[in-house]
Parts: C-alpha cells; structure tokens; sequence
C-alpha cells in the first residue's frame, strides 16, 4: 500500500505542477502532458520520477496530495483552481495557512533539536491527533465567513480522516498534514500577499 500510495501522491503532485507550468496551452495540449506524467509517475520502476522522488524526500504529505487532485479536477471541469488563494478564502484560509507556516517552523526547528521537547514524536500519539481534529471542529462550528474557506476546512477533515484509516505516510500526523515542499508554498504565498498589503497601504 506504501509502495501505491507513493506512486500515487507524487503521480497527483506531479500532475498538479505539469498544470501550473501549461496553463496557457490548450486544454488539450494541457491534459495530455499532465496525463503523461502522472500514467508515467503511476508505472514505477526506477524510470518512474517517483522512484528518485521518494528516494530523496520520501513521499507528498496527504494534504499536498489531496489539495493537487482537487486543483486537477477542478481544471478538468474547467472551474478556476485558484479558490484556496487567501484572499478569496477569507479568514479561514488564512488562519490555516498562517498554522502551517507555523507548524513547519515549529518541526524545523525540533529538527535542528533547539529545544528539549521532541514535537515531531508527538505526532506519532493520539494527543496531537485530538489535538488537530479538536481545532479543525472548532474552526468548523465557529464557521467559515467564505465557501472557499468551509471547503479548507473540509479538505483538512479528509485528510485526517484518511489518516486515521490508512496511517500515511509514515504513521505520524504532522506528515499527514505538512511536507516541507507545501511547507515553502505557502511561506511563498504568505510574503505574496504581505507585499500586496503593503502596497495597497502604501496607496492608501
């Protein structure tokens, strides 16, 4: 199952980069590179870009995945992908973002054992498990101000919901929830839209 489940995610991530880079090709055109690199990502074998993917950064969180399968379906349906930008998803969104850029600081730095507790580990508990589906309900009851920011909230329930069932990708939440490669996305998209802000108060 780890062996699909590899194939798969990086099959879906791939995918969503091969759309990001063809968006102003034909749909045609389009979906033919990114159905080449996801049959080509799925085959494995050492030929497979999932082979020396995983071999040097293991396998896409589940939220990196399921997030690139929405955008894809999305663009399939020919629906704009770009409904988890923050500033169509309100503050939902942008709490969740701001999390996740925390979060990846918080583990880089227990990487580099800064400090005593070891936060990684915890992961690997039910404590950290209540801990994120606890905030992810609150987060739900206090509602969404924006139906971009409800379906946020719905794609992290899913993922846990998928961990819980199937304990990828290594058995531990926080690499369920984060990699480092969503990681720098969303730091990215975060000093995006702090230089918006500081432009419109600049005009302001």
């Amino acid at each position: 199952m780890m062996t699909w489940a590899l194939r798969v995610s990086w099959a879906l991530v791939l995918g969503g980069l091969t759309l990001g880079l063809t968006l102003r090709l034909p749909h045609r055109w389009r979906w033919g590179l990114i159905w080449t690199v996801m049959v080509w990502t799925l085959l494995g074998g050492e030929w497979s870009p999932a082979y020396g993917l995983g071999l040097a950064f293991g396998s896409p969180s589940l939220m990196a995945a399921v997030l690139c399968a929405v955008v894809l379906l999305r663009s399939w349906r020919g629906q704009p992908v770009g409904w988890m930008n923050s500033s169509a998803g309100g503050r939902a969104t942008l709490i969740l973002g701001g999390i996740g850029v925390v979060l990846g600081w918080v583990l880089l730095v227990d990487t580099l054992a800064l400090w005593p507790p070891s936060v990684y580990a915890w992961g690997f508990g039910f404590a950290a498990l209540a801990g994120v589906a606890l905030l992810v309900l609150v987060m739900w009851m206090a509602g969404a101000d924006h139906p971009a920011g409800q379906r946020a909230i719905g794609l992290v329930a899913l993922v846990l919901v998928l961990y819980v069932a199937t304990r990828l990708p290594t058995g531990n939440v926080w690499d369920a929830l984060l990699d480092p490669w969503l990681w720098v996305v969303l730091q990215i998209s975060a000093l995006a839209k702090s230089i918006n802000w500081i432009q419109l108060i600049k005009h302001k």
